[in-house]
């Protein structure tokens, strides 16, 4: 049965242009990479930060499921920031991609996309990044490591954005720009009203929904 939520969603995508006596633009979207693009998680359910961060501190606890380490461990601000400079490249290098995007990627660019990846990763991490996204064959437009996505994202005239963190959602919202939430660990006890997924197979069918694409035309 499809989800009420869904529809909700769709039904207000749809408004929102034709208030505007526009159609869906089919060629501007937005994918954040850590939690979207990247499959952060082991096969046991834990996050590959969790492992890092136990090895790193020796032993620390999970105190509760959050998007910042602060919470989730109890640290200092400074004991993360010395962890990031010390472990976060690596990380960003050895992190495996999840199944399906770069295939549903690729197919959006072939149908004349221009896919925009949007991360808040510092801009030390442009090399690593970039490296990464060469080495799994990933197609993009343009890479972009900036802390305030929803502005950026208005401003290059994005329709539709993918993410994993709700503070970035609730901000791409204001801006009326429609977004669905990757399920993670952090976020998956939240309250929200937007769409959920949990693979890129559900990505493309959302895309497929927003752009009025023919649901067979591809996806992983």
């Amino acid at each position: 049965m499809e989800s009420r939520k869904g529809i909700s969603f769709e039904i207000g995508l749809q408004r929102y242009f034709l208030e505007r006596g526009e159609h869906m633009p089919q060629q501007i979207i937005g994918f954040d990479i850590d939690g979207v693009l990247t499959d952060e998680l082991f096969p046991d359910g834990i996050s590959v930060w969790h492992k890092e961060i136990d090895d790193y501190f020796g032993g620390v606890q999970q105190l509760q499921r959050s998007f910042q380490f602060t919470e989730a461990y109890g640290l200092e601000e400074a004991e993360v920031d010395r962890f990031m400079r010390e472990r976060a490249e690596s990380v960003f290098r050895k992190v495996p991609m999840r199944e399906g995007a770069r295939e549903v990627l690729t197919r959006l660019t072939e149908l004349g996309f221009t896919v925009h990846l949007i991360t808040a990763r510092n801009s030390e991490y442009q090399e690593v990044t970039t490296q990464w996204l060469k080495r799994h064959g990933i197609p993009y437009h343009k890479l972009w490591l900036v802390k305030e996505k929803a502005p950026l994202c208005k401003e290059l005239g994005i329709r539709f954005f993918v993410d994993d963190h709700w503070d970035n959602c609730q901000s791409l919202l204001k801006e009326q720009i429609p977004v669905v939430m990757m399920n993670m660990p952090h976020n998956e006890l939240l309250e929200v009203p937007v769409p959920r997924v949990n693979t890129w197979d559900e990505v493309w069918g959302w895309c497929a929904r927003v752009y009025e694409l023919d649901d067979g035309e591809a996806t992983a």
